[in-house]
């Protein structure tokens, strides 16, 4: 945590190909008791945050954990950009701009952008409101834009997608800003700040505010994230030895104490947490409802949702034929069987065409299907051979190292979309 007590997460998300073993794709849906995945709980459409690594080892810097954005966002360490609290008689005073449904808007610095490889949408957000904290916010994403916006070149700078979520309850403002980087990586700064005393929040700070016991607080962000876990991945308790592990590792003291507190437009106290993946990434990050406050947020809003289907560019410039073209009748996805897939390659398909790009891979080694529209999509593609029943079939003994990682990706991939 930073000095001026910045309340602030970045992260990173890194494909190690973990999979899943004995899962059933062709029915059932998967329903999220606690939150979706961070950017659809903003409404958001969700772009790609995985990285496929082919299996290969993942360096320090892309597991990092939750860290300062002022370590992130700046590196200016002069005594100017310290955030220092008003006095009491100008926390009081009468000139001091009042609350309204514009205290957040787009800045002008917001803009669409295109590269060779994708058309960048950056939504970034301005506090419009008088303090020394609002004003150290907006410097910061000032220095977003320059980095990613302004500082880039024909290829662009990687990041494809910036944009923002804002609450107000009573005087505490809660500001959230994810930044996509391609099909890659997703990184969220999250600012909370107090308005009356213009100052930076950190958790102990945002929680005495709150009148919150802090033990009891954590003891509830662990419930959370105990019941976010498993509904992503219960089904699995009793059939998967990795289980243990993960689980453990979402609940552990450590994991708990890093989740950011925030609140949301229902004037309820969340919280940011890291919730580690049976497949896919190591682990994602998820918004977790701890528990509910007094009242209700005067104000709140939202940037224009960016589309990752607009983001992605999946045609190169030399016109040939990369993992995941739709443009072969044949298959949904053509190399899922010798290439690792990412969320870039899935991106702009319907659910349905999700599913069918998952049953595939079944498909490909002459699995039958139960269900007949599947059976009668399969049985117009000249390729297919249907010769195993769904019960007789070995997914983990016939898939080879690409569709064993590529099956637990569109699963995993689904259930953050929503589509299962």
């Amino acid at each position: 945590m930073s000095a001026d007590g910045e309340l602030a997460v970045r992260l990173h998300h890194v494909r190690i190909g973990r999979t899943l073993s004995g899962m059933c794709q062709e029915h059932g849906q998967c329903i999220l008791v606690c939150s979706q995945h961070l950017l659809l709980s903003f409404g958001f459409s969700e772009a790609s945050d995985k990285v496929t690594t082919k299996q290969s080892e993942v360096s320090e810097d892309q597991t990092e954990m939750i860290t300062d954005a002022s370590k992130d966002l700046s590196t200016d360490t002069s005594t100017d950009a310290q955030v220092t609290e008003k006095n009491s008689s100008e926390n009081t005073s009468e000139a001091q701009t009042a609350y309204s449904a514009d205290m957040v808007i787009d800045s002008d610095m917001s803009a669409q952008v295109e590269t060779v490889n994708y058309t960048g949408v950056y939504y970034l957000p301005y506090i419009n409101y008088d303090g020394a904290a609002c004003d150290e916010v907006n410097k910061r994403i000032e220095k977003l834009a320059q980095k990613y916006i302004e500082n880039t070149d024909e290829y662009g700078s990687g990041c494809m997608g910036i944009s923002y979520k804002w609450t107000l309850y009573g005087n505490i403002l809660s500001l959230i800003i994810p930044l996509q980087f391609d099909a890659d990586m997703v990184e969220y700064n999250v600012y909370v700040l107090d308005l009356k005393k213009d100052k930076l929040l950190t958790k102990k700070d945002l929680l005495a505010e709150l009148n919150i016991d802090e033990a009891d607080y954590e003891q509830d962000e662990q419930d959370a994230m105990d019941a976010c876990f498993y509904s992503l991945y219960g089904s699995f308790k009793d059939t998967d030895d990795y289980y243990d592990v993960v689980y453990n590792e979402t609940i552990a003291s450590e994991n708990v104490a890093e989740a950011l507190p925030y609140i949301d437009e229902n004037g309820t106290l969340g919280a940011v947490a890291k919730i580690y993946s049976m497949a896919g990434a190591n682990y994602y990050y998820h918004m977790v409802t701890v528990l509910a406050l007094d009242g209700a947020c005067e104000y709140s809003g939202e940037s224009d949702n960016y589309n990752s289907k607009v983001l992605a560019n999946t045609d190169n410039q030399s016109g040939s034929q990369e993992t995941g073209d739709t443009s072969d009748p044949e298959y949904m996805l053509p190399n899922s069987d010798s290439e690792y897939i990412s969320d870039s390659d899935l991106d702009g398909l319907t659910p349905d065409e999700c599913r069918l790009a998952l049953n595939e891979i079944y498909a490909r080694h002459g699995r039958k299907f139960n269900d007949p529209d599947y059976q009668a999509y399969f049985n117009s593609k000249s390729w297919y051979n249907g010769t195993i029943d769904p019960d007789d079939f070995d997914d983990t003994a016939m898939f080879n190292q690409y569709e064993l990682a590529n099956r637990d990706y569109i699963i995993d991939y689904e259930k953050r979309m929503g589509y299962r």
